[in-house]
């Protein structure tokens, strides 16, 4: 950083100050101003930017002289555009590219955050302005010590070039346009971010070929791919300098797309002005033949970040990789950025209705090549697993954090590629991934900021859940070669999936109980598949239907029936279909079998014995909670320890499931008063005496149920009423579990007094050589709870991953000094 001795000041820092107190109209053609503002000789960094245009300096300028500020941006951005016409060959035109990529990226966060500056991107770019280009800017035609012949070729081919590329000027492109046009020609700029595509130019043994030199404007990117990857057959030397070019572009290319940012999610016309992004539309619509290969660039980039490099003990100590880590995140804010937008549907010709057209997400859905879906999925899952690997010596092996973004990517991944989800469950990578992000979601569970993460991890639970080969993968043996804060001593991932729920099920995090349907719907979903289960993970699946199971908490909130029934299922599931390798189940259930018989005693007598004053009596302590976001604070108390009674669950902000249509769950007349959420139309105006949160449809022939997320509704009052209690008690499907208590605990008992059995295990081995064909019901039909998406949820996902954006960009900050605000506190 160049500053003025003692002073700690930038020698740009008089510039900008004459710059903000100018009083007279800034001329475009100012040739001396902009050699002082963006100088060639020496290389300032991004926190000397960043410090001269802060958000007081900005305001200051947009008060004082809006025009000359606008004038600044103008100058730069014709700039940036010229540069792309010419090339960036000489160290003089990369320091002054990069000095002008530094100062946009400072200055517009501040005008994208001011509404009034919205229609400023709209006007036309200025048309001949006279640019002072640096010396040596342009590249020889021809590599050296070409024939003449080649040289004369090069030169009409470079004639022909710079006059394909000239921007049109009647009518002008807007600013936006130009803008975005310099930053992704530049983005794959020969010798300034890329090397030339002639990879035999870097063999010292072999003689270079000779090869004509082009424009960037001219060059198509998908020849200079930068890692090897997607699309990337190839490795190309990479370097430092290519590295932090490419993430100065790509920081300005952030505050381009980062609109999303300032629109309030709660506010009515958010989806719209979400939709509405001008630069977020440009881009994902491909109006930009590099589009593509910077979107398999950002993939690639992201992915194939190797942290631990050569393997050798401290070898990020030794040599550090600091640009290319920074490199590595800002491609996958990008990419999170662009595969989140969906712009506004624009109508086709050939299409009955107007389609949304994201060429990033296509290109993730279009991926199906088995190279692809490996390096997918091997990338994702050494980058999940990365923090987790453990040594010898201390500290060897460099950590990299970036479990958010890659949740983000894969939840995509699997939303809109079904070869890549196939592959992962066809493979078992699906293990490879879900181990990390059960370790994370442990860890963080006691942990506010984290509830992003458990939100995203418990999304891709309930999507993989839904799919038979997952519950199926889950038998596989675990080898515990991570450690877990759980009681694992060994058996299968099943284990280890379920403990970890029960852990994050009994946490004391209130923001958790948002989630509890969903984790208990990924039980019901996996357990027609569960060949065995430990003994200690049986008494802790028993142990949450003790918890949920109490008249306590069941009269404490209109929707706690339902946890019960998930769990009434779990269990129903596991002994009708996977009975003979469930004795230790069995067993739990046998031995605790007075839950069972004090639920079926309650569901019988409830209704009948209780008046309505002894039901207020009962719950007068429970408080009933929410379902609204704001409830959370209310929720802290609401699960207590391990062995306690929780007193109220609100129902969760995610998709369940209602029962299935059977004659021992609830009959059609509860579902009557189903919410359904439907961006498509307005939300209805009564709110039901009892309103759940999710939408339900009976299972149709394929026995599976679809779900979304629905409105919370407004803050009631609520108390047990007798008509509620006989809604649901009586069609609790108990009937399974005390036909199977019916018929084993007089032959258990039996057995264990005539031969004075007192060891648990020779009770299990009873039970291993018996069986219970034909003395249970018919087994019930397996019934699938499938994810599927609402608007709600894309907003709350897009706020998650733009919250991720602004936290994470701090070195340089580049959206600290704005108006956005990402939580409001409330005191009281």
């Amino acid at each position: 950083m160049q500053t003025v001795m003692g002073l700690g000041q930038s020698v740009l820092t008089p510039v900008v100050e004459a710059l903000v107190e100018r009083k007279d109209d800034l001329s475009i053609q100012d040739k001396e101003i902009w050699e002082k503002l963006w100088p060639r000789a020496g290389s300032l960094t991004s926190t000397e930017y960043t410090g001269l245009f802060t958000r007081e300096r900005v305001t200051a300028f947009k008060s004082s002289s809006p025009k000359n500020l606008a004038t600044v941006i103008r100058r730069a951005v014709v700039t940036l555009s010229e540069y792309s016409r010419t090339g960036v060959y000489s160290k003089e035109a990369k320091n002054e590219v990069l000095h002008i990529t530094m100062s946009l990226y400072s200055i517009l966060p501040s005008i994208m955050d001011d509404p009034s500056w919205v229609d400023f991107w709209n006007t036309p770019t200025p048309v001949g302005v006279a640019v002072d280009m640096a010396p040596d800017c342009f590249e020889p035609a021809t590599s050296s010590g070409s024939p003449p012949e080649v040289q004369e070729e090069a030169a009409a081919k470079l004639k022909h070039a710079l006059a394909a590329i000239q921007p049109p000027s009647d009518p002008a492109l807007p600013l936006y346009v130009t803008l975005m046009n310099a930053i992704m020609d530049l983005l794959f700029c020969p010798h300034f971010t890329c090397l030339n595509r002639d990879t035999k130019a870097y063999r010292p043994w072999e003689r270079p070929t000779p090869q004509a030199h082009l424009p960037a404007a001219f060059i198509n990117g998908a020849e200079y791919i930068w890692y090897k990857g997607v699309m990337g057959s190839a490795d190309r030397m990479d370097s430092v300098v290519y590295q932090q070019a490419r993430c100065e572009l790509l920081r300005l290319l952030l505050v381009c797309l980062s609109g999303p940012l300032y629109i309030d999610p709660s506010s009515p016309t958010a989806s719209h002005d979400l939709a509405a992004n001008q630069w977020l539309t440009y881009f994902v619509g491909g109006y930009h033949r590099n589009t593509l290969p910077l979107t398999h660039s950002l993939l690639n980039a992201f992915l194939s970040y190797d942290a631990i490099g050569t393997g050798m003990p401290y070898n990020h100590v030794l040599s550090p990789d600091v640009d290319r880590l920074a490199l590595a995140q800002l491609a996958s804010h990008v990419l999170s950025a662009v595969v989140d937008f969906m712009p506004h549907p624009i109508p086709v010709h050939d299409q009955p209705e107007p389609l949304s057209y994201n060429v990033a997400v296509n290109f993730l859905a279009s991926l199906t090549e088995r190279e692809d879906l490996e390096f997918l999925s091997y990338g994702i899952s050494t980058l999940l697993t990365n923090p987790l690997l453990h040594a010898y010596l201390p500290s060897s092996y460099c950590v990299v954090e970036m479990h958010d973004q890659l949740l983000l990517l894969l939840w995509r991944l699997c939303e809109v590629n079904k070869s890549f989800l196939q592959h992962i469950m066809s493979t078992g990578d699906v293990l490879k991934l879900m181990v990390p992000i059960l370790h994370r979601a442990l860890k963080s569970r006691d942990d506010i900021s984290a509830s992003g993460h458990q939100h995203m991890a418990a999304y891709l639970l309930l999507l993989w859940s839904s799919h038979r080969n997952f519950g199926v993968r889950l038998n596989k043996t675990w080898d515990a070669s991570i450690p877990f804060d759980v009681p694992f001593s060994d058996g299968n991932h099943a284990d280890l999936l379920l403990l970890v729920l029960h852990t994050l099920l009994t946490t004391r995090a209130g923001f958790m109980t948002h989630l509890y349907e969903i984790l208990l719907t990924v039980i019901v979903n996996v357990t027609p598949y569960i060949k065995s289960l430990s003994l200690i993970t049986s008494n802790k699946l028993v142990h949450l239907f003790q918890l949920f199971s109490t008249p306590k908490f069941l009269l404490a909130s209109p929707n706690n029936n339902r946890l019960v029934f998930f769990l009434l299922e779990s269990f129903n599931n596991l002994v009708q279909y996977q009975f003979e390798g469930n004795q230790q189940l069995v067993y739990v259930l046998v031995r605790r079998r007075e839950l069972f018989q004090k639920l079926a005693q309650f569901a019988a007598t409830a209704a009948n014995d209780l008046e309505a004053e002894e039901l207020d009596q009962e719950v007068a302590t429970a408080p009933v909670v929410d379902s609204s976001e704001g409830s959370e604070v209310q929720a802290a108390e609401a699960t207590k320890d391990v062995d306690t009674e929780p007193e109220s669950v609100p129902p969760a902000q995610a998709p369940t499931a209602e029962s299935r249509k059977d004659p021992e769950y609830p009959s059609d007349a509860q579902k009557a008063n189903v919410v359904v959420f439907d961006a498509e139309r307005s939300s209805p105006t009564k709110t039901p005496q009892h309103p759940p949160v999710v939408s339900t449809s009976i299972p149709k022939p394929d026995e599976q149920e679809h779900f979304s997320v629905a409105q919370p509704p407004q803050e009631v009052e609520w108390r047990p009423s007798r008509e509620w209690l006989e809604e649901w008690a009586s069609h609790l499907p108990l009937a399974t579990i005390m036909r199977l208590l019916k018929v084993l605990v007089p032959l258990i008992e039996s057995m264990c007094a005539e031969k004075g059995v007192t060891d648990e295990a020779e009770v299990i081995e009873f039970l291993k050589n018996g069986t219970m064909v034909g003395l249970l019901p018919v087994p019930h039909p397996i019934v699938t709870r499938k994810y599927q998406g609402s608007a709600r949820n894309s907003m709350w996902v897009s706020s998650y991953a733009w919250s991720l954006i602004f936290l994470q960009n701090v070195s340089p900050a580049l959206f600290f000094d704005t108006n956005i605000t990402l939580f409001h506190v409330v005191t009281k």
